[in-house]
C-alpha cells in the first residue's frame, strides 16, 4: 500500500524536527565544552596571576628581613664603636681631671711657700736694723727663692701646655684613625662599586 502523502509530509517534518533537535543538541554540548574550557583557563591564569603575586610578596618580605638584618647589625656596631669611643673619653677626661688636681694641689703649695717667703722676709725686714747685714743677706735668699718657686710656676706652666698640645694632637690622631677605619668599613660594606680602590692609602699620623 502506498503511504499517503500526508503521512509523508508527517514522516518528512519528523525526520527534520529530530534532525534540528540532535543538531541544536550538539551545538550546545560544543558550547558548553568551550565554555567550560575558558572557565578553566581562565581559573588557571588567575591561579598562575596568584601564584606569582605570592611568590612576589614572599620575595619582598624576604629582601625587607635581609635590609632590617643589615640595618640592625649595622646599628649595634655603630653603638659599640660610640660606646668603646665614650669609654676612651672618659677615661682621657678622668686622667685629665686628676691631672688638673695635682696641678691645682701643686700651684696652692707654690702659693704658700711663696707667701711664706714673703712673710720671712718682711720678717728679716723688721729686723734690719738690729742686724743690717744679716737681713740683708736673707731678705736675698728669700727673693732668690721667690724667683725660684716663680721659675719653677711657669716651668710647671709650661709642661702642662705641651701636656694639653700633646693630647689634643693624640686626640686628632685618633679621630683620623677613627675616619680611615669607618671609610675602610664603608669601602667594603660595598666592594662592587666602581668608584672604590681596592686598597687604602696609608693615614698620615702625627709625630709626637
Amino acid at each position: 500500500m502506498v503511504p499517503s502523502r500526508k503521512v509523508i509530509v508527517i514522516v518528512a517534518g519528523l525526520l527534520v524536527i529530530g534532525g534540528g533537535a540532535i543538531g541544536y543538541r550538539s551545538y550546545r554540548l560544543s558550547i558548553d565544552r568551550e565554555l567550560a574550557g575558558r572557565r578553566a583557563l581562565a581559573e588557571q591564569q588567575r591561579a598562575d596571576e596568584a601564584r606569582r603575586q605570592a611568590e612576589a610578596d614572599a620575595e619582598a618580605h624576604r629582601l625587607a628581613a635581609e635590609k632590617l638584618r643589615r640595618e640592625t647589625e649595622a646599628s649595634e656596631r655603630a653603638l659599640a664603636e660610640v660606646r668603646a669611643e665614650q669609654a676612651a673619653s672618659e677615661a682621657q677626661r678622668l686622667a685629665a681631671a686628676a691631672e688638673a688636681e695635682r696641678l691645682a694641689a701643686e700651684a696652692e703649695r707654690f702659693k704658700r711657700e711663696r707667701e711664706a717667703a714673703l712673710a720671712e722676709g718682711r720678717r728679716l725686714s723688721e729686723e734690719r736694723e738690729r742686724d743690717a747685714a744679716a737681713a740683708e743677706h736673707a731678705r736675698d735668699a728669700a727673693l732668690a727663692k721667690i724667683r725660684e718657686l716663680e721659675r719653677q710656676k711657669h716651668e710647671l706652666a709650661d709642661r702642662e701646655a705641651a701636656r694639653l698640645a700633646a693630647l689634643e694632637a693624640q686626640r686628632e690622631k685618633e679621630r683620623e684613625l677613627a675616619a680611615a677605619a669607618a671609610l675602610e668599613r664603608w669601602r667594603r660594606a660595598q666592594p662592587d662599586s666602581p668608584f672604590i680602590r681596592p686598597t687604602m692609602e696609608p693615614v698620615p699620623t702625627s709625630k709626637n
